[in-house]
């Protein structure tokens, strides 16, 4: 399965955003549309590196969650990057 962000519009007319993890974009769109959530953006998010054994990167010692400065996937945010 795959995980996908999107933006829709509800019955009421309200913005909602989220995930949802569905087989495909066609199947994320059916199963929002029978929540009755209209989209209007929909993006298949990229799967998090990992390593042998199926881990995920960003444990300890590799920058994980928790760490100053992490995101708790790896890589550094860029906002901490910028000096003011």
């Amino acid at each position: 399965m795959a995980r996908f962000s999107y933006k829709a519009v509800n019955q009421g007319g309200g913005h909602v955003a989220g995930t949802i993890e569905a087989a495909d974009r066609k199947s994320a769109v059916a199963d929002l549309t029978d929540k009755e959530q209209f989209v209007t953006e929909l993006a298949e998010e990229a799967q998090a590196p990992t390593v042998s054994g199926g881990q995920p990167l960003g444990g300890a010692g590799l920058g994980g969650a928790g760490r100053e400065g992490s995101t708790g996937t790896g890589r550094i945010c860029e906002v901490w990057l910028t000096k003011d």
